[in-house]
């Protein structure tokens, strides 16, 4: 609907509380068509959750992933934990959701996702894997491929030392683009509005 230039009313974001997430809600809290906004959390109560619903009472819910949580959606952010099979969690939550919805799906997937040979091993496998069960699934749809988040860098003190001249990276000699969370998330709401 969104791709179709409609308005959405609920949109579903799972990894919510989450650095693309979070600011994903905080860009659609704020959004002039002000969208009903569902954050999928394993902890509804918790601080990250409060702190998310202060954003717009009442227009900004955290629940927990179930049947209710999916209901009546028509856009839906997915954020995915990182995990060995993560095909199969793309596979869960997209089943559960078609049972009650027909959402425009936004995927937060990464630079080089391929369909792997065998088992998915490397992390662009993984996300490939899960592109593949997104295409599959007859939703409209799009995956967004960022590279490498410049946040990395405050939370991963082994990615960088003060005073060093490099970076500690799996890329090799490749020129890499470092991406702000936040225009992640710009990018995710631009398609899902």
């Amino acid at each position: 609907q969104a791709a179709l230039g409609g308005t959405l009313s609920t949109i579903l974001v799972t990894g919510g509380t989450g650095r693309i997430g979070s600011e994903l809600v905080r860009l659609l809290a704020s959004h002039p068509a002000a969208p009903a906004i569902r954050v999928v959390t394993r902890s509804p109560d918790g601080p990250d959750a409060r702190v998310l619903r202060q954003l717009a009472p009442g227009r900004v819910q955290t629940v927990r992933f179930d049947d209710e949580a999916v209901k009546g959606i028509d856009g839906l952010m997915l954020i995915a934990p990182f995990s060995p099979d993560m095909a199969a969690w793309h596979q869960q939550v997209l089943d559960r959701v078609k049972t009650s919805a027909t959402p425009f799906v936004v995927k937060v997937s990464v630079t080089g996702a391929r369909e792997p040979v065998g088992e998915p091993r490397a992390i662009p496998e993984r996300h490939g894997a899960s592109e593949r069960v997104l295409r599959d699934s007859g939703l409209p749809n799009v995956s967004i491929r960022p590279t490498i988040f410049a946040q990395h860098f405050k939370m991963s003190p082994a990615l960088y030392q003060p005073g060093a001249d490099r970076f500690f990276l799996p890329t090799g000699d490749t020129k890499v683009a470092f991406l702000d969370c936040r225009d992640i998330a710009a990018m995710a709401a631009a398609l899902l509005m």
